[in-house]
């Protein structure tokens, strides 16, 4: 199984946040979401100084929350919020996407590799 199609989906949608300020590379977001040593609970999509969007990894929901108190919503703010939550969902389904086939294709990895070690060893 592979996530070919869906990092591609995740690319294309990104490619619609351009023009908002602080938005993530895809490959440094996936790069983070692989990160099997340490990996974060909270992955940053997009990070200016009025907002934070952020992927929750236990919630596997995408979240949006302002930087200041007592923020400003000029024009500017709502056009890059508006945008943002046109994608949100999406955004959500191709992330806890990425990761549900990451963690099956390693458990059917280990799977494989016990089947293999438990060959080995009866020869």
């Amino acid at each position: 199984m592979s996530t070919d199609f869906l990092k591609d989906k995740l690319r294309e949608t990104f490619s619609n946040l351009q023009s908002i300020e602080g938005v993530k590379s895809v490959d440094g977001i996936l790069e983070t979401l692989n990160d099997n040593k340490i990996f974060p609970e909270i992955t940053t999509l997009i990070h200016n100084s009025k907002f934070e969007f952020v992927y929750l990894y236990e919630e596997q929901q995408v979240v949006l929350k302002t930087v200041q108190d007592g923020l400003t919503l000029d024009s500017d703010f709502m056009k890059d919020i508006y945008l943002i939550y046109q994608y949100k969902e999406m955004i959500e389904c191709i992330l806890t996407g990425i990761i549900a086939t990451d963690k099956i294709k390693k458990y059917s990895l280990n799977l494989l590799s016990l089947k293999y070690s438990e060959l080995i060893q009866s020869i």
